[in-house]
């Protein structure tokens, strides 16, 4: 599956002030789902920011990403899989 999101970086004096996710286009997606799915639209955003073609003196850099996800693993994007986790991590520490 593939899955849009629209994405923002803030420039200021050629250096990035603030990333943002506008929105993400996914109509069968939980809340927790997009939530993640923007987390990655960010993540991706991030690591692109100082690229010589993506770089702005002053103003706003707008970008579509596409995030490729198979179907299983969209489906086990599940709020209390995630909590799991984060009970073990706590347990352990």
């Amino acid at each position: 599956m593939q899955i849009k999101v629209y994405a923002a970086i803030d420039y200021v004096d050629s250096h990035p002030s603030e990333i943002k996710v506008k929105k993400v286009f996914c109509d069968y997606c939980s809340e927790f789902q997009i939530e993640k799915l923007s987390e990655e639209a960010y993540r991706r955003t991030f690591l692109i920011r100082n690229d010589k073609n993506v770089r702005l003196t002053n103003g706003t850099f707008k970008h579509a990403l596409y995030i490729r996800v198979s179907k299983k693993d969209l489906a086990g994007l599940k709020r209390e899989n995630f909590d799991i986790e984060e009970e073990d991590i706590n347990t352990n520490n």
